[in-house]
């Protein structure tokens, strides 16, 4: 697959002085087809000249449309002063469902008991439950999985789920789908245990028996309410392990879409806005350096 460039502002003013003739537009279809094309049609022209507009407000450009666009020798040096560059495989499905990243971030843990704040079925329980005790906590397990229009979907929420699921047995809430999810995967099921509750309401939930630590994995770009539910989680743990979207991932096409945000209702938490609100609630906060930064930002919250 082609690398999607992000272009910055000089590169920018030069894309948007390229004049869009038909001819062009053609070349750009042809570059970017996945199939060999016999005609391009006015339908396809007209896509292409939207999907061109979003590249001029700043949506990164696949590469080969770049070199349509700009010739050889200046879409490389283009490349070469991008403000970031991501292999359109990476953008496949949003990083929460990565694997490597998961895996990056759960070498990050050091605890023997773990609170994961809003789990859904990600790979975190999955991961820690080898070495950890994991309580795995989000607010929509108890609803629904409900079909509709042949698809399985998470009653009151935009969560859908793979159809697949309706033959490996009874699926009545996400939850239950969550625990297939880590069964299938490995996860040692007996040091895992669900809960359904409202992560801004922590200290209710654990009085005594408090968590070492807690882990939220892309959690906060989900959350309208992230602030609460950190100044909920300084309450019950001393540290506190996130990863949010990198703050240039909401310019790529995840999935195939550059509306991918709004579409899975999630939003960019800025990396700088989340360490002063994790700072002014007491907490000490370290920046990890990952090799997944292009997708993904780490911090370390210690109080």
């Amino acid at each position: 697959m082609e690398s999607y460039v992000l272009l910055d502002e000089r590169w920018l003013h030069r894309l948007r002085g390229i004049e869009l003739s038909d001819e062009l537009l053609e070349e750009l279809v042809l570059a970017l087809a996945e199939v060999p094309v016999l005609e391009v049609g006015r339908e396809e022209l007209e896509e292409m000249r939207r999907l061109v507009g979003l590249w001029r407000e700043g949506y990164a450009v696949p590469f080969p449309a770049l070199v349509e666009l700009l010739g050889r020798a200046e879409a490389e040096r283009a490349l070469e002063e991008a403000r970031a560059v991501i292999e359109g495989r990476e953008l496949m499905a949003e990083p929460d469902a990565n694997l490597e990243v998961a895996r990056e971030f759960c070498g990050l843990v050091d605890a023997e008991r773990v609170l994961d704040v809003g789990s859904g079925f990600g790979w975190v329980p999955v991961l820690l439950s080898w070495r950890a005790e994991v309580v795995a906590l989000d607010s929509a397990y108890s609803r629904r999985v409900m079909v509709e229009e042949g698809c399985l979907r998470v009653e009151g929420t935009n969560i859908v789920l793979s159809p697949w699921v309706r033959m490996l047995g009874e699926v009545r809430c996400y939850g239950d789908f969550a625990a297939l999810f880590w069964k299938m995967h490995g996860a040692r099921m007996e040091r895992i245990s669900l809960r359904c509750a409202d992560a801004t309401r922590l200290e209710e939930l654990f009085v005594d028996d408090k968590p070492e630590c807690a882990t939220a994995f892309f959690s906060f770009n989900h959350m309208r309410e992230w602030r609460s539910v950190l100044r909920s989680l300084a309450g019950v743990v001393e540290v506190v392990y996130a990863a949010i979207y990198a703050e240039h991932l909401q310019w790529f096409p995840v999935k195939g879409s550059y509306g991918w945000m709004e579409g899975l209702g999630v939003r960019a938490v800025e990396l700088e806005e989340m360490l002063q609100t994790a700072e002014a609630m007491g907490f000490d906060a370290e920046v990890i350096e990952g090799s997944c930064r292009h997708l993904a930002e780490f911090a370390v919250l210690h109080r």
